[in-house]
């Protein structure tokens, strides 16, 4: 069963817009691509905007806001961006992810490439990599269901991107106001938000 903030926060988004949705959980955003390419699903969350992804599908208004991190651990002294060359530091990002894609595109040198962030704090913890960029709330939640603790990571701000809904082109052309209704129940939840 899937859950989460994200999760929690896009079923609120879909029973306000009127909509009903069932979950199912892939192992990462090259997999939801597939399943919406190849009418599997029609749609998925939470997901920033990129060439492949609107290929097949229209993103919604941002439902949150996503910040990458760059994370090393505390005996880690350098800085992610500056001590070392690109191609001398070993990099950990989760496999096929806008991170992976961004390090790819910049001359990163990816070592480990886990499907999980659970796994890549384990393997960040075991050493497999010197440094990982990886959305905060993702990498907080993994710490947590490690067992770690956030204060053992040095974790700098990368960048910051809207996530949202993206639903596959063809359910929009089977449901042409879809979108108009997410994206009216997206503002109506962050003004409830706001107010409470």
């Amino acid at each position: 069963q899937a859950t989460g903030v994200g999760v929690a926060m896009v079923e609120e988004i879909i029973t306000r817009a009127g909509m009903r949705m069932s979950v199912h959980i892939v192992p990462n955003y090259s997999r939801c691509v597939f399943e919406v390419s190849h009418q599997i699903a029609e749609g998925f969350f939470l997901g920033s905007r990129n060439a492949e992804r609107d290929a097949v599908a229209v993103l919604s208004r941002p439902v949150l806001i996503n910040r990458w991190v760059w994370v090393t651990r505390k005996e880690t002294s350098d800085k992610p961006a500056i001590a070392r060359s690109r191609a001398a530091t070993s990099m950990g990002v989760m496999l096929n992810t806008n991170p992976h894609i961004w390090l790819k595109e910049h001359g990163y040198h990816i070592t480990g490439t886990p499907n999980t962030g659970v796994s890549l704090v384990a393997m960040l913890d075991a050493g497999r990599f010197d440094k990982a960029l990886v959305p905060e709330l993702v990498f907080q939640y993994a710490v947590q269901q490690s067992g770690r603790n956030l204060g053992d990571y040095n974790i700098t701000l990368h960048s910051s991107q809207a996530f949202g809904i993206y639903l596959a082109k063809d359910f929009l052309q089977r449901h042409p106001e879809a979108l108009t209704r997410i994206n009216q129940a997206i503002d109506a939840t962050a003004a409830s938000r706001s107010m409470a």
